[in-house]
């Protein structure tokens, strides 16, 4: 159950690269860009779809690394349909990059 103005503090830790962060700190910097980017924008405007968009964006094209570019582990991932999945990568265009391996010879 969430109560207004409480303190979430989650349990896990992420991993960045190599290096181990704490949950809190990655939600502090993502404060920071976001407080940073309300600031800096005009008054009016669509920023909240703006900002839904780019985190949508990150989010798809890192589950999309994660996955080696497997489409419906990506959408099972982030807990997307396939469908939903592949409008977003049309919306967001974002393009998956498809390797052809050749087998080697006995």
């Amino acid at each position: 159950m969430l109560v207004k103005n409480a303190t979430v503090v989650p349990s896990t830790r992420l991993m960045c690269s190599t290096v181990e962060m704490d949950v809190r700190t990655v939600e502090a910097t993502v404060r920071e860009w976001v407080e940073y980017t309300l600031r800096s924008a005009p008054a009016e405007g669509h920023l909240f779809d703006t900002l839904m968009d780019r985190f949508a964006r990150i989010l798809i094209t890192e589950a999309l690394n994660i996955t080696e570019g497997n489409r419906s582990h990506t959408a099972k991932l982030i807990g997307l349909s396939r469908p939903t999945l592949l409008s977003k990568l049309e919306k967001y265009q974002i393009q998956l990059k498809t390797k052809v391996r050749e087998d080697e010879e006995p």
